[in-house]
């Protein structure tokens, strides 16, 4: 990995909001590294507390409803009045300002496949959410011939999620979801 591609945390925390102050998301201005050029799906930067994911145009829905609903969340449990500076009201406001740009970074329809930067620790709750929502039409999808079109699609989409949380398991080998950064 060239050192340009290698990212710290802080760093990652500093461009977080880079939608917001009218630049484009941090994941579209790094290139993707080499790994990533050759079809790895996900490389962990760090610990890994970052990682770059290769995903399927056929996820963003279940990505995007999944960081929206943490969002919400997440809005719901804003703290009370003015936020001043320190303790929990900037940790609200930073991972605000994460999930915003998380969302940024999925918000288009894209053909191909789409390149991001996101932390790990958030990473592994949506991606997690995305494949458990892939899975779940699978319980009422027919196998009549005029519906196996739409079986192959949900099947389709949950492989694509599948394989995805497969790569994201093999490189953050568990944990970095238990950390609070």
């Amino acid at each position: 990995m060239t050192e340009s591609h290698q990212l710290s945390y802080a760093a990652f925390r500093d461009s977080v909001g880079a939608a917001a102050a009218g630049r484009e998301p941090i994941a579209r201005e790094l290139a993707p590294p080499e790994a990533l050029r050759d079809g790895t799906k996900v490389l962990g930067l760090g610990a890994p507390i970052s990682m770059f994911l290769r995903l399927d145009p056929r996820e963003l829905p279940l990505l995007r409803a999944r960081v929206r609903a943490k969002l919400a969340q997440h809005d719901s449990e804003r703290p009370e009045g003015p936020l001043p500076p320190g303790s929990d009201s900037d940790r609200w406001v930073v991972l605000r300002a994460t999930l915003e740009d998380m969302l940024a970074g999925i918000e288009d329809e894209l053909a191909g496949p789409v390149e991001l930067l996101w932390p790990t620790t958030y990473a592994h709750e949506i991606l997690q959410g995305a494949l458990i929502d892939a899975l779940e039409p699978l319980q009422r999808v027919s196998i009549q011939p005029d519906a196996l079109q739409a079986l192959a699609e949900v099947l389709d989409t949950a492989r694509a999620c599948l394989a995805t949380w497969i790569a994201f398991e093999a490189v953050d080998g568990g944990g970095l979801q238990n950390v609070d950064l």
